[in-house]
């Protein structure tokens, strides 16, 4: 799954959605509500959830957080881009409204471990933080890894699904005796925030579910991050 499209594409509608001269305040909200939504299923081909009384909520606020902004004209994207630097909040509100349909599309595997709230999560701050700390434009390219070692939190929770999609179907009862689960998760957890943050895995595809790897740093940060918590009584001694 790309996450350019979730972060960045939820955005582009502001252009043609806010604020257009002339109009009452209501007619501005009213707008932006038509043109996020056509562009939100246009995305997800139509899916009915931004149809559901909670969306159009999620909706309907995050556009009068934008008119309240003050937002004038900002079909010119310049002037667009300057507007989400300078209202970072509001951008990563946007983006949020469309978690629970990228949710659904996750592999049945990632959705066993993770929730709609880390989806949302990813988009709201991933949105909030590319808006502010220039890890994105609204016609450019994300700097996923760039976003991803400031903040691995946002990325943690999928890293951490993956890892124990693995230790639930392969691992042997002998390999889950000398790894109980709770503390294995707490080791995954541990492991994916330093390999998201040192550059281990790799976010350039885009792709936050499938980074490239490598592997020999990976399985040695694995093995010495295992010493440690056996040493902490995190784990059981061998």
């Amino acid at each position: 799954m790309r996450l350019r499209r979730l972060l960045l594409a939820a955005l582009v509608p502001l252009a043609a959605a806010c604020s257009l001269p002339g109009q009452s305040e209501e007619a501005q909200v009213k707008a932006c509500q038509d043109d996020l939504v056509s562009e939100a299923r246009d995305l997800s081909g139509d899916d009915p959830y931004f149809s559901t009384g909670n969306a159009q909520a999620k909706i309907h606020r995050a556009c009068v957080e934008l008119i309240a902004a003050g937002v004038d004209d900002t079909r010119d994207k310049e002037k667009l881009q300057a507007f989400i630097e300078a209202h970072p909040d509001v951008a990563g509100d946007v983006c949020a409204f469309t978690a629970p349909v990228a949710y659904k599309r996750l592999p049945e595997a990632e959705r066993r471990y993770v929730t709609v709230a880390d989806m949302e999560r990813l988009a709201r701050e991933g949105c909030r933080h590319s808006a502010a700390e220039g890890y994105g434009a609204i016609d450019g390219e994300l700097d996923l890894p760039g976003l991803f070692k400031a903040h691995p939190e946002l990325a943690e929770p999928f890293c951490t699904a993956g890892t124990m999609y693995v230790y639930d179907t392969e691992y042997t009862r002998a390999q889950k005796k000398s790894l109980p689960r709770e503390g294995f998760n707490q080791l995954a957890s541990r492991v994916c925030i330093e390999a998201i943050q040192t550059g281990i895995m790799d976010f350039s595809s885009g792709d936050f579910l499938r980074p490239d790897v490598d592997q020999a740093r990976l399985n040695r940060l694995l093995a010495s991050t295992i010493a440690d918590m056996r040493a902490g009584g995190e784990l059981p001694a061998r």
